[in-house]
């Protein structure tokens, strides 16, 4: 005992002489022994955790030795998954540094405070508070950037503002190096990965998580092993490789295991609890996502406890038990903070729609199905499609600044010419090569300029899944046609098209073959409709068909036309026992009414035509209210 206690008292003194040594105006790294616990807590936070809480100094000790231990406290929580402890340590760190005294530290603290809050369920508060880091940063230190710019995409992605955590990350990757002790590529590759797994973008998710892993592994990187090994399972899962899943995810879990990162075992159970309702077996799922909500709440993680309220509202629902389900949404809506969990709250709607619609509450049900579909607009305009017009734009400002550029040599190639008359061979050659190296550059220029173009309009104008134009581009289209049709006195049809019952395709033959559903049913419409026809998705199973110089007739024969087709899907997907129809709300413009009216007749013929059995086209009344104009499609 006297031997610990005298080796704590040296380690307090070592502390306390190298902060004394230190002086705070200069600091731009942390002192030792806490350099070496900070990467360790990269990682193997559990074993730094131990060794920080085994040796902590007195309180009368140097503030700069106290905000160092304090803040590298903070970082092997924020590690460990613990929100709450990683966010009083940080903020206790806080009360030992200043930004006059040492602005190295103090912005350093003020990172992982931000991060801690975006852990804890306040990404909007967290974002204000990383700000003014980040500018610090980017005037007096290049790492101190490199980590805040990181940070900032986390905080970001949660946001669901992906285009901004997108610009960070590609940043803060062009900054780093492959260096496993630093914030290297491997590490930011992964929030690259998951930056387009948040967006559903799987595939483009894929060979970032496979580079972080192959550098983790090299470098024996367990705690970030583990966390890419997880992302990789997810991914794979959502794009039906389930074999291959749910072995990333039991290694993820294994390697979580061999460092005592008892959150990251937590959450490959979850998505392996996941994965094994989708294979019925019920029990080991119920089994596994109480064990992962044991431990989330032991660490008073409500983003994850969630999460699993949400996954095992899921298994009732696969269960026939809606009691069960019931008191499970209940808790899921206890650990929802809408302000700061945009995404989760669309996703908690949704699922309550579902259960509203088991429940036979019906009108209930589509009035939350309508909320959940408004603010999933809302956030999809807000945080995505402006955002890729500002990123088109700061490119054009780009390409002009390099167009300048090649002016500008011209220019000088012209002057060189003008200002040297002996040497006219050596001068005629200069001005040659200089003349076809800026029609190369100009040449290259515009066709990266093209190629950016067409690319960016097709990421903003074409749903990737099916090849239709998307939800902002077809009412865009939408909006071009009522004009024209107004302004000319033209015919116009617009039909509002729901595939029915596909959530049980999905549920019985899984997401590959819902996508190779909605794939066909794009193919079908796209072959039969007219060239002056349009079709768009704007939901999940949900399509807009635009008939130009229609009328309702016509529409209404062309739709049982292509109805009649649908059928024939099954077959062609190798899946001869799934009959596919379509519930449709059609409405003829007659130039009266706004677009949004327009809409509204059209979504409610739709709940007319679901509601009274699906499978058949109801017609909407000139006033655009619905009437009883119905066709039972034949079966």
């Amino acid at each position: 005992m006297n031997l610990l206690l005298k080796a704590r008292q040296l380690c307090i003194g070592l502390m306390c002489l190298i902060a004394l040594s230190a002086h705070a105006q200069s600091l731009r790294k942390l002192d030792e022994p806490f350099s070496a616990l900070a990467r360790l807590a990269q990682n193997k936070p559990q074993a730094a955790l131990d060794s920080l809480m085994a040796f902590e100094p007195e309180m009368a000790s140097d503030p700069t030795t106290l905000a160092q231990y304090h803040l590298v406290l903070s970082q092997a929580f924020y590690n460990l998954t613990y929100p709450k402890k990683a966010l009083e340590y940080a903020q206790l760190a806080l009360t030992y540094t200043s930004l006059t005294e040492q602005p190295w530290l103090y912005h350093k603290v003020k990172i992982s405070q931000a991060l801690a809050l975006e852990n804890s369920g306040h990404a909007s508060e967290a974002l204000v508070e990383i700000n003014d880091s980040v500018e610090w940063a980017k005037q007096h230190d290049p790492l101190l950037y490199l980590n805040s710019l990181f940070s900032r995409g986390i905080i970001f992605t949660t946001l669901t503002e992906y285009v901004s955590a997108l610009n960070d990350f590609q940043l803060a990757y062009s900054l780093a190096n492959d260096d496993p002790t630093t914030l290297s590529k491997a590490h930011i590759a992964s929030m690259l990965a998951q930056v387009y797994e948040y967006r559903h973008e799987d595939k483009l998710s894929i060979p970032f998580y496979e580079e972080a892993i192959a550098a983790h592994r090299l470098n024996q990187a367990h705690l970030e092993l583990s966390i890419a090994l997880y992302g990789l399972g997810k991914a794979n899962r959502s794009l039906g490789n389930i074999t291959l899943a749910k072995a990333q995810l039991i290694e993820s879990k294994e390697t979580a295991e061999k460092i005592d990162d008892i959150q990251g075992v937590a959450y490959a159970l979850k998505e392996l609890a996941d994965i094994e309702i989708i294979e019925l077996k019920f029990e080991e799922a119920e089994r596994d996502l109480k064990k992962a909500a044991d431990i989330f709440a032991q660490a008073d993680n409500h983003q994850m406890r969630f999460n699993v309220m949400l996954s095992l509202v899921n298994l009732s629902f696969k269960t026939s038990e809606l009691s069960k389900a019931q008191a499970y949404l209940d808790q899921a809506e206890a650990f929802l903070d809408r302000a700061n969990m945009p995404t989760h709250s669309i996703g908690f709607d949704e699922v309550k729609a579902d259960l509203l619609y088991r429940q036979q509450h019906y009108q209930q049900a589509y009035e939350r199905l309508l909320s959940a579909f408004s603010a999933h607009k809302k956030v999809q305009n807000n945080n995505s499609t402006e955002r890729l017009h500002q990123l088109r734009s700061r490119f054009e400002i780009q390409l002009a600044q390099q167009e300048n550029q090649v002016l500008s040599q011209k220019n000088a190639i012209q002057q060189l010419q003008l200002s040297s008359e002996k040497n006219d061979r050596i001068q005629l050659i200069l001005i040659s090569a200089f003349s076809l190296l800026a029609c190369l550059l100009m040449l290259v220029t515009v066709q990266r300029s093209r190629a950016y173009k067409k690319k960016l309009e097709k990421l903003v104008n074409i749903d990737e899944l099916t090849g239709l134009y998307n939800r902002r581009h077809t009412m865009q289209v939408l909006s071009e046609h009522i004009e024209w049709a107004c302004k000319h006195n033209k015919n116009l049809c617009l039909a509002m098209i729901d595939l029915d019952w596909f959530k049980k395709i999905n549920d019985s033959y899984g997401h590959l073959v819902g996508d190779k559903v909605l794939r066909e049913f794009a193919y079908v419409f796209r072959k039969g409709l007219r060239g002056s026809d349009v079709i768009g998705r704007i939901g999940g199973e949900e399509f807009l068909a635009i008939f130009k110089q229609a009328n309702g007739k016509q529409a209404h024969e062309a739709l049982s036309h292509l109805s009649d087709q649908l059928r024939c899907i099954g077959r062609t997907i190798g899946e001869p026992n799934i009959q596919v129809t379509i519930s449709v709300g059609l409405v003829e413009y007659q130039h009266e009414g706004t677009v949004e009216s327009l809409l509204a007749s059209a979504d409610e013929a739709l709940y007319i035509a679901k509601n009274n059995g699906r499978n058949q086209i109801v017609l909407a009344q000139r006033t655009l209210n619905p009437l009883s104009v119905q066709n039972q499609l034949s079966e």
